[in-house]
């Protein structure tokens, strides 16, 4: 055995006799892995439940005498695994036996699943037997250490009208127990990882990387603590979130990638939600949900997400351009629970803005390096183009804030824009940006100017939303409220909070320290001027003054389509919250350089406001409504706004899915989606031709044809936007309707991918100097370097 080969059991063997107990654990972890590889080998459950109560049968329920307003039928008990599961149930009911509607607003019943040893251990939504299906599925998680001997189905009468529950089956989703096992695999994983970064012997971590690390992971901790709960708290727009992610993962299952339309939402007649506000970073969330999470669980993963990204973000930016890290992780603080921020993720769940905020300091650290340097690589161009990209895809209102502020920011430095080499770098930015995007952009911008959708033309009066000073400048936030047009009572808290006002003294104070302290050729007080003078001018921009109303009357409707674009005024506090978190990193770099004493009270009045302010928050919000109930098909009218519907179209008809013969007599045999495609089974048994009326919106891009020949039927606006076919005296068979992106859709989604590896190979050969094939290329990027 060589001398090299000794030294390293020696080492070994000294690491394991000093970290036993670590290994004594990796053994445990061990054997609980073993045992969920071992179950995987288990048989597929499938229960089929028996609809009796006792000697009664319960399969058929009618109220005839209106003496019983509600009952409860439970079935007998079943024996049943620890897993995850899908409810399949087939039933027929009718509220109002006088006058039947067919809507899916009208309950007549609801299925749950329990357990009377264990009720903690069965998880579920209530299953709804409304009047407009036949046919309902569910999801319930059995979470249980052990086998359950008394699971039981209960239904609910809600004592109006008649239900008939035909068959009910259980059917375990063998996927599920894949997940639980990479679920051990990633809690073991964080556990050592923990281990080893707090307690672990005889590995040589340098302690300014256990301060950032533990840092860190102490505030996306912080920042993530209301999703450790069984339940959801109930913002202004998590309803339309959390139908997203369903109607996201639903197209992914019917194999539509990317997904463009929705055919699920609205009760089923679709909605183009996804042309229009970008899904991407929703496929997450939505393919954890088609792996059997639970919907809260999936929403809660996403949320860890964001603050992960968020605060490392953050932490990247505001350190490089610090240049320190302690005063990084101060940064990273300061905008990770900054008011606003929490008031996105936390009151408004408006996930598309709070995901677009976590790139907004990258867009500042890209802008910092184009507009801070005089030669330019792939490291000061790129940072822009991914935020400006992510941003798009994820925001479009955030990104056209952004592009506002960097035009006028160019616009004011223009002796430096219009350096050559500058110019060619934020050409390679938006280059890249758009590359990335394309995919998305293109039929955005197609699907807007082609479709008559509601958002078209809107002019939207913002002044009405503005703010009072005594809001945005308020010191503390309640968890709750809305948006109220005009007075404050009742309104969600829209405040800087008093971390971010704290801050705005501090700066204050080092600028009038300018002369005094030789800062004014300073490129860290450069930063510190510009950026607070464009945040305090976006905070200008969410005032209730802004004479947004005078501009309007002033520049014509034109223009007032263009400023009210982005719906409400205080949307400018995300801009203004970024930019006043770089003003305050900037103060605290030349107040540690000038003033180390200032420096340290400046950063204990910054924690401890901070560590205030969020617990008063958290202390609030705690007690706000809650939620844990996302299913059913009255929920998919959850749309918003409505911003994406054809223009004229009445939302309230979705609620009846039927297909109709509104001219000619023709038979409709049925009527089913799968896979996201419509099938209709018709007849026309008249001697003319007859029109179907289907209960899908007429959105583009529709193609309808027979399933047999193939051949192809022209689409027609029916009523209420729906689309309308026409078919011949005689015809007999069955239509088939698909959506069908474009040519030019694909080719876009091509070039983003092409954009993407070309972006990679370019950095990758940058970055090591390595002679590739591609090498050719290089002087493309480095225009203006010599």
């Amino acid at each position: 055995m060589g001398e090299g080969m000794r030294r390293k059991l020696i080492k070994g063997q000294r690491y394991f006799e000093e970290n036993m107990v670590f290994f004594l654990f990796m053994c445990m972890q061990g054997v609980v892995l073993i045992y969920l590889v071992a179950s995987l080998f288990s048989e597929k459950i499938v229960l089929e439940i028996l609809l009796e109560n006792g000697m009664e049968n319960f399969g058929y329920i009618e109220n005839l005498t209106d003496e019983v307003k509600s009952a409860e039928f439970s079935s007998g008990s079943y024996s049943i695994h620890p897993g995850a599961y899908k409810v399949f149930v087939k039933y027929s009911s009718q509220k109002s036996i006088v006058n039947p509607s067919n809507s899916i607003n009208d309950i007549v019943a609801t299925i749950s699943f329990g357990s009377v040893r264990n009720p903690s251990a069965v998880k579920m939504d209530n299953i709804i037997l409304d009047d407009g299906h036949t046919n309902v599925d569910g999801r319930l998680w059995i979470d249980s250490y052990s086998q359950l001997k008394d699971f039981t189905m209960r239904l609910s009468y809600h004592g109006e009208g008649k239900i008939q529950v035909e068959s009910v089956v259980v059917k375990e989703q063998i996927v599920y127990r894949y997940i639980r096992i990479i679920e051990f695999i990633l809690i073991f994983g964080l556990l050592d990882f923990l281990y080893i970064v707090l307690w672990g012997k005889g590995l040589v971590i340098p302690i300014y990387k256990k301060k950032v690390v533990i840092g860190l992971m102490v505030m996306i901790l912080i920042a993530t603590l209301p999703a450790f709960a069984d339940f959801i708290f109930v913002g202004h727009d998590i309803y339309f979130h959390m139908q997203r992610i369903v109607s996201v993962a639903e197209e992914l299952e019917n194999r539509q990638f990317p997904v463009r339309m929705m055919s699920n939402m609205l009760n089923g007649y679709g909605y183009a939600n996804s042309l229009f506000y970008c899904d991407i970073f929703l496929y997450l969330p939505a393919i954890l949900y088609n792996f059997m999470l639970p919907l809260r669980t999936c929403y809660q993963i996403y949320l860890l997400f964001i603050n992960v990204m968020t605060c490392s973000i953050g932490y990247f930016a505001f350190s490089k351009m610090a240049q320190s890290k302690q005063v990084g992780l101060i940064g990273a603080a300061l905008y990770l629970f900054a008011s606003y921020r929490l008031i996105n993720v936390h009151i408004r769940e408006s996930v598309g803005e709070y995901t677009a905020m976590c790139f907004l300091p990258l867009v500042v650290y890209g802008m910092w390096r184009i507009y801070g340097k005089e030669k330019f690589t792939w490291k000061d161009w790129l940072p822009l183009a991914i935020a400006i990209s992510a941003i798009v895809q994820c925001h479009i209102l955030t990104v056209e804030m952004v592009i506002v502020f960097i035009c006028l920011y160019a616009l004011i430095n223009l002796n430096k824009t219009l350096v050559l080499r500058r110019i060619f770098a934020l050409v390679k930015a938006a280059a890249a940006a758009f590359g990335i995007s394309a995919w998305f952009v293109i039929p955005f911008l197609e699907s807007m100017y082609n479709m008559p959708i509601n958002v078209n033309g809107q002019i939207n009066k913002i002044q009405t939303t503005g703010l009072y000073p005594i809001q945005m400048f308020g010191m503390f936030i309640h968890g709750s409220g809305s948006n109220i047009w005009g007075g404050m009572s009742g309104e969600m808290p829209l405040s800087i909070g008093i971390t971010l006002v704290a801050g705005i003294v501090i700066s204050a104070y080092v600028c009038t320290q300018r002369r005094k302290w030789k800062l004014e050729d300073k490129q860290q007080y450069k930063v510190l001027r510009t950026c607070f003078l464009f945040g305090m001018g976006a905070l200008l921009l969410t005032m209730e003054c802004f004479p947004y109303d005078d501009m309007e009357n002033l520049f014509g409707t034109r223009m007032a389509e263009v400023i009210g674009v982005i719906q409400f005024s205080w949307r400018y506090l995300s801009v203004a919250t970024v930019l006043l978190s770089v003003t305050i990193v900037m103060a605290l770099v030349i107040l540690r350089d000038v003033q180390p004493k200032v420096y340290k009270m400046s950063v204990g009045i910054l924690i401890c406001s901070q560590l205030l302010f969020v617990g008063i928050f958290y202390w609030q919000y705690s007690y706000t409504a809650s939620e844990d109930s996302f299913h059913s098909q009255k929920k998919t009218m959850e749309i918003g706004m409505g911003e994406y519907l054809l223009k004229g179209t009445d939302k309230t008809q979705a609620a009846i899915a039927k297909c109709e013969v509104v001219n000619g007599d023709a038979i409709i045999k049925s009527y089913q989606k799968v896979n996201g495609k419509v099938n209709i089974d018709c007849k026309n048994i008249g001697g003319s031709e007859a029109k179907i009326l289907l209960p899908v919106l007429n959105y583009d891009n529709y193609q309808i044809h027979d399933v047999e020949t193939g051949e192809e039927y022209l689409i027609e606006l029916g009523y209420n936007n729906r689309i309308q076919v026409s078919v011949s005296a005689g015809y007999e068979g069955v239509l088939e309707l698909s959506y069908v992106p474009p040519l030019s859709w694909r080719i876009a989604e091509i070039l983003s991918l092409v954009a993407i590896i070309f972006i990679i190979v370019v950095v990758i050969q940058e970055n090591r100097g390595r002679n590739m094939p591609i090498r050719k290329y290089k002087n493309f990027f480095r225009v203006g370097n010599k």
